[in-house]
């Protein structure tokens, strides 16, 4: 597939077509370059401040990134504990600025999770709590036991499916 490139160098913009390669040695991807992340190191109260506007950037980011990964050809990959484990490995071996930043980067990527209107996690009970107060009255105890149930049960649903997916990923199949 050939890519088209823009590159910043000494203030000069240049563009650049390229050509994916389909094999490649493990330290280098489809264009030929490696990436390696480096942390320049920082006061500690600079690295608070950084720390926050990166967390809010990447909430705000987030459901963009998710919904043009959803449309792209490969489509929305999801990772579940096996594929974290796996990431968390390649993260390790880059170094502990780098699993830092993906443990910091997976708990935003959770708390946005809990928050969507699911039966079950939070962003769902949320939801019942509005059911509630626009009804004027609570929701029986049966009927929201009945809710979270079925809401639990495709959770754990799309968790089999997801590990299962992470599982042939891993293997290969």
């Amino acid at each position: 597939a050939e890519v088209r490139l823009g590159i910043e160098r000494n203030g000069e913009l240049r563009n650049v077509v390229t050509t994916l390669r389909t094999t490649y040695p493990d330290d280098q991807g489809p264009l030929g370059v490696g990436i390696n992340l480096h942390l320049a190191s920082r006061p500690p109260l600079e690295a608070l401040v950084a720390g926050f506007k990166r967390t809010g950037e990447s909430i705000v980011m987030l459901p963009g990134l998710i919904l043009e990964t959803a449309r792209s050809e490969e489509g929305l990959q999801v990772a579940g504990p096996v594929g974290i484990v796996e990431m968390v490995g390649q993260a390790a071996r880059q170094g502990p600025e780098v699993v830092l930043f993906l443990a910091a980067l997976l708990s935003t990527q959770l708390m946005l999770f809990n928050l969507l209107p699911w039966p079950v996690l939070d962003g769902g009970r949320l939801v019942l709590i509005g059911v509630e107060a626009v009804r004027g009255k609570p929701m029986s105890i049966e009927r929201e036991g009945a809710i979270n149930f079925v809401g639990i049960a495709l959770l754990l649903l799309l968790a089999v499916l997801v590990t299962v997916g992470d599982i042939q990923r891993i293997a290969g199949g």
